[in-house]
């Protein structure tokens, strides 16, 4: 049973430094001119950064191969080093290989621009018509037991929602980059669910993505 929302963080899109492109529209042009000659890695099939660029694809209309690896060690590693030229990252792993000058950002994930890369545009204020509705965000909750009685479950949700207000919250949340959500009732997780649901669900579909076998 859903109780309530904690927060959420974009991902990062991300290249290596060659690649001949300043914006999300350059990028696309090029991408666009080079069909199924570019790769971009992810930390495994079906993972956030998997999804994340498949979406990207689809609104984009653009074909780019998918190199999947077994964890981000060596996706990042490979990337840097060339061996894939683009990438969906997490914030805290990109924001010093950008500062360093190690990759290119392009843009984050969320509808509007993070806290944590307020230097970066949102992919959907790249003025791409195909693109204003690129969002994907990862979102953190806490679930109870299913059959957990509805008052248990209130008053879990009023206690994190109090503590979300705290500073300790705000400097824990901030501290792995994840940006904290207002007070939200247990409904509002439940319809997210719902919804998220929905449209991954398409997007895997149109992909071709298979549930993997743990």
């Amino acid at each position: 049973m859903p109780v309530g929302l904690i927060g959420s963080l974009p991902t990062m899109l991300v290249a290596t430094p060659t690649v001949p492109a300043s914006n999300v529209s350059e990028l696309v042009a090029w991408l666009r001119a080079n069909p199924g000659k570019v790769s971009y890695a992810s930390n495994g099939a079906g993972s956030y950064a998997h999804v994340a660029m498949e979406l990207f694809k689809r609104q984009a209309g653009l074909d780019v191969v998918h190199v999947p690896y077994r964890g981000a060690a060596q996706s990042d590693t490979d990337l840097m080093a060339g061996h894939v030229s683009l990438m969906f990252a997490s914030l805290s792993v990109s924001a010093p290989l950008i500062a360093g000058g190690k990759l290119k950002a392009f843009g984050v994930s969320s509808r509007k621009r993070s806290p944590f890369a307020a230097g970066t545009p949102s992919i959907a204020e790249s003025g791409m018509h195909e693109l204003r509705d690129y969002v994907v965000v990862y979102w953190i909750g806490v679930m109870a037991p299913a059959g957990t009685p509805a008052a248990v479950t209130r008053r879990l949700n009023a206690e994190i929602n109090a503590w979300l207000q705290t500073a300790d919250a705000k400097d824990k949340l901030a501290a792995r980059k994840i940006e904290a959500y207002g007070p939200t009732p247990p409904e509002e997780m439940t319809q997210l669910i719902r919804s998220e649901t929905s449209r991954w669900a398409q997007v895997l579909r149109d992909a071709g993505i298979k549930p993997l076998d743990y």
